[in-house]
């Protein structure tokens, strides 16, 4: 088996403050939930250190303002770190668990389906509720817990204000990935196969014409940026979309402090826009090292297969019988 690794997700507010997702995978296989592992690995100027992992899919990770870490397991599991513990905590949503994004500790969000219902799920500090979701929703952002949009397949963009959505009309039917939001009220959208949109008094209108796909969108300094993977970090000025940066392959972003940006294969950073900073996947591979695949392997022998369930090391897997969240609705 040839091992792959990934980074999936990001959070935080520079390289030296942050939490990701690594991902790793039989290279040859793909990604597939009962072949992998994933690791939540916490990266601060002592270096990376792993705070948790798992065998299977985690799907989603946010790391509150107020120092809580939340990430989300694909089979309807939310697990939570909150701030000055050692000790991550669990909470049974049902159904499948695709993302998880926040404001605050009384407002995190997180979404999936659940038979063949989507269903957009949200905390209040105290206790979780759930509502079926306007569609399939792949990115969520806002500024206020009152003013909340997501985006996702078929061209959905919607808008939550704490107690219902109000679904938008879009002059495109391609999958909205990502939609960002900024402090004076403008909101753009974007996918990979639609134009940026921008949300105007009379609705949503072409802000640029991206000459690559655009994948993510992140308000900050007060510019437009886009991550378009391969094809580099890009921002928009006027409406001109210019490369930033052609080297760096970012797939999405977190703008809340230096611009933090990851993309599968690195973790990357600016504080001014104009230098960068690059942190790839050495670090990620030197501290799994010694812990092999914990998905089943067949060891490609005639006759012989392995059928022992591998295990993780006692440091790194926690056991969910005894950490369920007692907050749980």
């Amino acid at each position: 088996m040839k091992m792959a690794f990934r980074i999936a997700s990001a959070s935080g507010g520079s390289l030296e403050s942050c939490y990701y997702l690594g991902q790793r995978y039989d290279g040859e296989q793909g990604l597939v939930p009962d072949g992998m592992d994933s690791w939540v690995v916490a990266a601060n100027p002592a270096g990376h250190k792993v705070s948790t992992a798992r065998p299977g899919w985690m799907s989603g990770l946010w790391w509150s303002p107020g120092g809580t870490l939340y990430a989300t397991f694909e089979p309807g599991k939310v697990y939570v770190l909150r701030a000055g513990e050692s000790e991550w905590l669990s909470s049974t949503r049902g159904g499948s668990l695709l993302g998880i994004w926040g404001l605050d500790d009384e407002h995190v969000y997180a979404w999936g389906k659940d038979g063949d219902r989507f269903v957009f799920h949200f905390w209040d500090g105290a206790r979780w509720d759930s509502v079926e979701a306007p569609g399939e929703i792949l990115a969520m952002h806002a500024v206020s817990p009152d003013r909340v949009f997501v985006v996702g397949a078929l061209g959905l963009c919607a808008e939550w204000d704490g107690e219902r959505f109000e679904v938008h009309e879009m002059p495109e039917t391609a999958a909205f990935w990502s939609v960002a939001a900024a402090p004076d009220g403008r909101v753009w959208a974007c996918g990979p196969r639609t134009s940026i949109l921008e949300l105007t008094e009379e609705g949503w209108v072409d802000a640029a014409t991206p000459q690559v796909p655009a994948l993510s969108l992140a308000f900050w300094n007060e510019r437009l940026w886009v991550a378009a993977g391969e094809f580099g970090l890009f921002v928009i000025d006027e409406g001109v979309m210019t490369q930033a940066h052609k080297d760096l392959e970012p797939v999405a972003f977190d703008a809340r402090g230096n611009l933090l940006m990851f993309g599968e294969d690195a973790l990357a950073e600016t504080a001014d826009g104009e230098s960068f900073r690059r942190v790839g996947l050495a670090d990620f591979r030197s501290i799994t090292a010694e812990q092999g695949p914990t998905w089943n392997v067949v060891v490609e022998e005639p006759d012989i297969q392995d059928d022992d369930d591998p295990e993780f090391a006692d440091d790194y897997l926690d056991d969910d019988d005894d950490d369920d969240d007692d907050d749980d609705d």
